[in-house]
Protein backbone atom coordinates (compact mmCIF):
# COMPACT_ATOMS: atom_id res chain seq x y z
CA UNK A 1 0.00 0.00 0.00
CA UNK A 2 1.04 3.59 -0.94
CA UNK A 3 2.11 5.52 1.65
CA UNK A 4 0.38 8.58 0.25
CA UNK A 5 -3.17 7.05 1.54
CA UNK A 6 -1.88 5.91 4.75
CA UNK A 7 0.00 9.76 5.48
CA UNK A 8 -3.45 11.19 4.15
CA UNK A 9 -5.19 8.88 6.33
CA UNK A 10 -2.60 9.43 9.48
CA UNK A 11 -3.16 13.49 9.29
CA UNK A 12 -7.14 12.50 9.46
CA UNK A 13 -6.71 11.20 12.44
CA UNK A 14 -6.17 14.51 14.17
CA UNK A 15 -8.70 16.07 12.52
CA UNK A 16 -11.62 14.46 14.19
CA UNK A 17 -10.58 15.15 17.79
CA UNK A 18 -9.50 18.45 16.88
CA UNK A 19 -12.50 19.65 15.63
CA UNK A 20 -14.78 17.85 18.09
CA UNK A 21 -12.81 19.68 20.89
CA UNK A 22 -12.93 22.88 19.08
CA UNK A 23 -17.13 22.72 18.31
CA UNK A 24 -17.70 20.71 21.11
CA UNK A 25 -16.05 20.91 24.21
CA UNK A 26 -17.64 23.41 26.58
CA UNK A 27 -16.45 22.70 29.59
CA UNK A 28 -18.82 20.90 31.29
CA UNK A 29 -18.42 17.66 32.68
CA UNK A 30 -20.49 15.93 30.65
CA UNK A 31 -18.58 17.15 27.20
CA UNK A 32 -15.11 15.79 28.77
CA UNK A 33 -16.97 12.42 27.49
CA UNK A 34 -17.97 12.43 23.71
CA UNK A 35 -14.53 14.69 22.90
CA UNK A 36 -12.25 12.17 25.00
CA UNK A 37 -14.02 9.32 23.68
CA UNK A 38 -13.29 10.42 20.06
CA UNK A 39 -9.69 11.22 20.67
CA UNK A 40 -9.08 7.56 21.72
CA UNK A 41 -11.51 5.50 19.76
CA UNK A 42 -10.87 7.64 16.25
CA UNK A 43 -7.62 9.15 16.86
CA UNK A 44 -5.54 7.68 18.63
CA UNK A 45 -6.17 3.73 18.27
CA UNK A 46 -6.43 4.03 14.31
CA UNK A 47 -3.53 5.33 14.47
CA UNK A 48 -1.64 2.71 16.60
CA UNK A 49 -3.34 0.16 14.18
CA UNK A 50 -2.02 1.71 11.21
CA UNK A 51 1.75 2.09 13.05
CA UNK A 52 1.43 -1.80 13.83
CA UNK A 53 -0.09 -3.08 10.55
CA UNK A 54 1.51 -0.35 7.62
CA UNK A 55 4.95 -0.04 9.31
CA UNK A 56 6.63 -1.00 6.21
CA UNK A 57 5.18 1.34 4.34
CA UNK A 58 5.22 4.06 6.57
CA UNK A 59 8.67 4.36 7.93
CA UNK A 60 12.54 4.26 6.53
CA UNK A 61 13.98 0.98 6.09
CA UNK A 62 16.17 1.74 8.55
CA UNK A 63 13.94 1.16 11.48
CA UNK A 64 11.05 -1.01 9.93
CA UNK A 65 10.85 -4.48 12.25
CA UNK A 66 12.45 -3.15 15.15
CA UNK A 67 11.65 -2.39 18.69
CA UNK A 68 11.18 1.07 18.30
CA UNK A 69 8.02 0.28 16.17
CA UNK A 70 6.39 -2.37 18.43
CA UNK A 71 7.13 -0.17 21.57
CA UNK A 72 5.32 3.03 19.49
CA UNK A 73 1.92 0.70 19.44
CA UNK A 74 2.26 -0.47 22.47
CA UNK A 75 2.48 3.34 23.84
CA UNK A 76 -0.31 4.51 21.47
CA UNK A 77 -2.85 2.23 22.63
CA UNK A 78 -1.93 2.19 26.20
CA UNK A 79 -2.23 6.03 26.02
CA UNK A 80 -5.68 5.76 23.89
CA UNK A 81 -6.97 3.39 26.65
CA UNK A 82 -6.13 6.10 29.84
CA UNK A 83 -7.35 8.81 27.42
CA UNK A 84 -10.82 6.53 26.95
CA UNK A 85 -10.99 5.36 30.49
CA UNK A 86 -10.93 9.08 31.54
CA UNK A 87 -13.75 9.41 29.43
CA UNK A 88 -16.02 6.88 30.66
CA UNK A 89 -15.18 8.05 34.24
CA UNK A 90 -16.80 10.98 33.16
CA UNK A 91 -19.80 10.43 32.18
CA UNK A 92 -20.34 7.78 34.94
CA UNK A 93 -19.31 11.19 37.42
CA UNK A 94 -21.70 13.13 35.23
CA UNK A 95 -24.54 10.64 35.94
CA UNK A 96 -23.91 10.27 39.63
CA UNK A 97 -23.88 14.21 39.65
CA UNK A 98 -27.73 14.67 38.89
CA UNK A 99 -28.72 10.93 39.94
CA UNK A 100 -29.14 9.53 36.74
CA UNK A 101 -29.45 5.34 36.38
CA UNK A 102 -26.61 4.05 34.65
CA UNK A 103 -26.76 1.62 31.27
CA UNK A 104 -30.07 2.86 30.47
CA UNK A 105 -29.29 2.94 26.71
CA UNK A 106 -27.60 0.45 23.68
CA UNK A 107 -25.21 3.03 23.46
CA UNK A 108 -24.52 2.07 27.17
CA UNK A 109 -24.07 -1.34 26.80
CA UNK A 110 -22.44 -1.37 23.69
CA UNK A 111 -19.63 0.90 25.39
CA UNK A 112 -19.89 -1.77 27.94
CA UNK A 113 -19.30 -4.73 25.83
CA UNK A 114 -16.47 -2.26 23.63
CA UNK A 115 -14.83 -1.89 27.38
CA UNK A 116 -15.04 -5.94 27.71
CA UNK A 117 -13.27 -6.44 24.23
CA UNK A 118 -10.60 -3.66 25.08
CA UNK A 119 -10.22 -6.06 28.39
CA UNK A 120 -8.93 -9.29 26.55
CA UNK A 121 -7.23 -7.02 23.23
CA UNK A 122 -5.45 -5.92 26.49
CA UNK A 123 -4.40 -9.24 28.13
CA UNK A 124 -3.59 -10.50 24.24
CA UNK A 125 -1.63 -7.44 23.83
CA UNK A 126 0.68 -7.73 27.75
CA UNK A 127 1.23 -11.33 26.36
CA UNK A 128 2.27 -10.58 23.13
CA UNK A 129 4.51 -7.71 24.45
CA UNK A 130 5.95 -10.32 27.61
CA UNK A 131 6.65 -13.25 24.97
CA UNK A 132 9.12 -10.55 23.65
CA UNK A 133 10.98 -10.05 26.72
CA UNK A 134 11.32 -13.30 27.75
CA UNK A 135 13.34 -13.82 24.97
CA UNK A 136 13.91 -16.07 21.77
CA UNK A 137 13.04 -19.69 23.35
CA UNK A 138 11.30 -22.04 20.82
CA UNK A 139 8.46 -22.32 23.10
CA UNK A 140 8.00 -18.90 23.44
CA UNK A 141 8.10 -17.93 19.48
CA UNK A 142 5.51 -20.96 18.88
CA UNK A 143 3.35 -19.17 21.81
CA UNK A 144 4.21 -15.67 20.18
CA UNK A 145 2.28 -16.91 16.39
CA UNK A 146 -0.83 -17.62 18.37
CA UNK A 147 -0.89 -14.79 20.61
CA UNK A 148 -0.29 -12.15 17.86
CA UNK A 149 -3.14 -13.97 15.78
CA UNK A 150 -5.44 -13.87 18.25
CA UNK A 151 -3.92 -9.78 19.33
CA UNK A 152 -5.32 -8.76 16.02
CA UNK A 153 -8.64 -10.37 15.30
CA UNK A 154 -9.69 -9.20 18.67
CA UNK A 155 -8.42 -6.05 17.78
CA UNK A 156 -10.38 -5.64 14.28
CA UNK A 157 -13.05 -6.93 16.19
CA UNK A 158 -12.90 -4.13 18.96
CA UNK A 159 -12.72 -1.65 16.00
CA UNK A 160 -15.81 -2.67 14.97
CA UNK A 161 -17.20 -2.35 18.55
CA UNK A 162 -16.10 1.21 18.84
CA UNK A 163 -17.90 2.14 15.31
CA UNK A 164 -20.98 0.59 16.49
CA UNK A 165 -20.69 2.47 19.93
CA UNK A 166 -19.87 5.55 18.31
CA UNK A 167 -22.76 5.19 15.62
CA UNK A 168 -24.99 4.57 18.68
CA UNK A 169 -23.89 7.52 20.43
CA UNK A 170 -25.47 10.18 17.55
CA UNK A 171 -28.44 8.25 17.82
CA UNK A 172 -29.00 8.70 22.12
CA UNK A 173 -32.17 11.49 22.89
CA UNK A 174 -29.86 13.57 23.78
CA UNK A 175 -27.66 13.97 20.22
CA UNK A 176 -31.03 13.54 18.55
CA UNK A 177 -32.17 17.00 20.21
CA UNK A 178 -28.62 18.67 20.75
CA UNK A 179 -26.14 17.82 18.02
CA UNK A 180 -25.70 20.48 15.44
CA UNK A 181 -25.22 19.50 11.73
CA UNK A 182 -21.27 20.11 12.16
CA UNK A 183 -20.91 17.59 15.12
CA UNK A 184 -22.57 15.27 12.81
CA UNK A 185 -19.85 16.01 10.16
CA UNK A 186 -17.48 15.23 12.79
CA UNK A 187 -18.76 12.15 14.15
CA UNK A 188 -19.28 10.56 10.48
CA UNK A 189 -14.79 11.97 9.89
CA UNK A 190 -14.39 9.94 12.94
CA UNK A 191 -16.72 7.17 11.80
CA UNK A 192 -14.85 6.63 8.57
CA UNK A 193 -11.63 6.53 10.36
CA UNK A 194 -12.05 3.51 12.60
CA UNK A 195 -14.26 2.09 9.67
CA UNK A 196 -11.40 2.05 7.38
CA UNK A 197 -9.08 0.76 10.17
CA UNK A 198 -11.20 -2.30 10.92
CA UNK A 199 -11.04 -3.25 7.27
CA UNK A 200 -8.16 -2.44 5.51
Amino acid sequence: MSWIPLALRGSLYLLAPVLMLSFYFDGTLFSYHPVLMVCACAGLIPLSTDLQIHKASLLPASIRGGSLLRWGHSLTTATAYVVGAIGVRSIYMNKEKFSKPHFTSVHSWLGLFSAGVTSVQVIFGLLYLCSYLLGSFTSVRKIRVHVRKWHRAVARLNLVAFSFTMLSGVLTKWAILNVMPLHLIVFFVAFGLVATSAIF
